[in-house]
């Protein structure tokens, strides 16, 4: 009787008692798929920050300074709001951006070492470390940093 309210459920479904909701067993996999909303396309501020390997404050100043646009749209899951950003402006951010800790890391040295060399070669931090809580510079400046230390 229940099985014919539900026909969109119908690879496994099985009574194992004579009444009750509890006595249906149903594949989870087959309900999870008809009741997850279509996925979002986009990363939310933990997946950036897991992604990028910095604290969760710096993806949202990211996000509330306006250095990364976002868009709300629904959780395809609990169907609540969710702000994501999309994968194309988070790769944009990638090309055009590199963290502090991202370029010492790369280059073998501690950060403090390399803040200093930066410094040095009057390359500058793109936003403000304290408002964002993190420190980036232009991918361009550490580049052309790199190439003149090299040169000398």
């Amino acid at each position: 009787m229940l099985l014919a309210t539900i026909p969109a459920i119908t690879r496994s479904a099985w009574w194992v008692a004579s009444e009750g909701y509890l006595s249906l067993l149903l594949d989870l996999d087959e309900v999870r798929a008809l009741v997850r909303g279509p996925d979002h396309g986009g990363l939310t501020g933990i997946a950036i920050s897991d992604r990028w390997r910095v604290a969760d404050r710096v993806v949202a100043a990211l996000i509330r300074h306006g250095h990364l646009k976002s868009i709300t749209v629904v959780n395809p899951v609990n169907r609540c709001p969710t702000v994501i950003v999309p994968v194309q402006e988070v790769e944009r951010f990638e090309r055009e951006y590199v963290s502090l800790f991202a370029l010492a890391k790369r280059r073998g040295k501690h950060f403090l070492v390399v803040k200093k060399e930066l410094a040095a070669a009057a390359v500058e931090p793109v936003f403000n470390p304290k408002k964002i809580g993190a420190t980036f510079y232009r991918g361009a400046d550490v580049e052309r940093d790199s190439r003149s230390s090299f040169q000398r």
